[in-house]
């Protein structure tokens, strides 16, 4: 699902969720090393550094954005998603134009979305 598919009432709860994990992601000095670095403009360097720390550090934060836009909840979205539904689901939510507008710094493309979806970030070889 994307934001762009969120409709109703739940609209106000879910950008506020959304609106958290990106703040977090903001805050976090190693994502804005990241950002404005040299040596990540590589797409797959980039998600080769981003990726964890988003999985390992903001797991809760990622957890409620996630499950709010699927309208189950975190804990609820927790239980259920396996790597593979994270992993996508996530790729997915920065592929998403609605979220890009809210976090324009370093958003992919859709050719790099399907990059870093490809496998091509070196994460099975970590």
């Amino acid at each position: 699902m994307k934001l762009s598919d969120v409709k109703g009432s739940r609209s106000a709860d879910v950008v506020a969720d959304v609106i958290a994990f990106v703040c977090a992601l903001g805050s976090e000095d190693e994502i804005n090393a990241l950002l404005t670095s040299q040596k990540t403009k590589n797409n797959t360097e980039f998600a080769r550094a981003f990726y964890p720390i988003v999985f390992k550090k903001y797991k809760k934060e990622l957890y409620e954005a996630l499950g709010s836009i699927e309208g189950c909840g975190a804990k609820a979205y927790a239980a259920k998603a396996d790597p593979a539904t994270l992993f996508n689901d996530f790729a997915g939510l920065l592929s998403d134009p609605m979220f890009q507008e809210l976090f324009p710094s370093r958003t992919p493309t859709a050719e790099t979305t399907s990059e870093l979806g490809s496998g091509s970030t070196g994460a099975a070889e970590a």
